[in-house]
């Protein structure tokens, strides 16, 4: 079973809504998503309706992420290069969930894994230097309110932030 809607035929382009070789663009497009969902931002897409409508689990933490960088972002998703997922800006995306305390407050659902280092080689460079550094010098966070029973395209959006270690305090 499908959601058809239209595709668009360029990926991660200005037609799409940002440039993807400008980190503020990149930014600027993410918080587009705070408050929405999946499946209302996406709208006039092919998007496999499995995708959209699998719950979360431990086999599928990363259907949510898939999502944004594929059907939202226009980008391909892959891990195994070592480099961000929009190299010109230098700028890696994440998503991570959050779950509701009783007080109202948000916090992490899970641990956000940055990436896996090789200890024996990373140990040996500068910080700057390292891979580690390299990959996630800019990070685009999108953090989504995890619901459990809720299909992934109906999770609530909350937070869309750029965070660049070099304006750290």
């Amino acid at each position: 079973c499908y959601l058809i809607i239209l595709e668009k035929t360029t990926t991660g382009s200005m037609d799409q809504g940002y440039d993807k070789n400008s980190p503020q663009s990149i930014e600027d497009f993410g918080k587009r998503l705070i408050g929405k969902t999946l499946r209302g931002v996406l709208g006039e897409r092919v998007i496999p309706d499995s995708s959209l409508t699998a719950e979360l689990d431990g086999r599928s933490r990363s259907a949510f992420g898939d999502l944004v960088e594929r059907y939202y972002y226009g980008i391909t998703p892959d891990n195994a290069s070592g480099a961000p997922d929009f190299p010109v800006a230098g700028v890696e995306l994440k998503t991570t969930p959050l779950k509701k305390l009783k007080n109202g407050q948000y916090s992490a659902k899970e641990r956000l894994v940055l990436g896996l280092i090789n200890y024996v080689t990373e140990a040996k460079v500068d910080f700057t230097s390292s891979s580690f550094f390299k990959k996630n010098q800019r990070l685009m966070l999108i953090s989504y309110l995890h619901e459990k029973g809720v299909n992934v395209g109906d999770l609530l959006i909350k937070i869309a932030k750029l965070i660049d270690y070099d304006k750290l305090p």
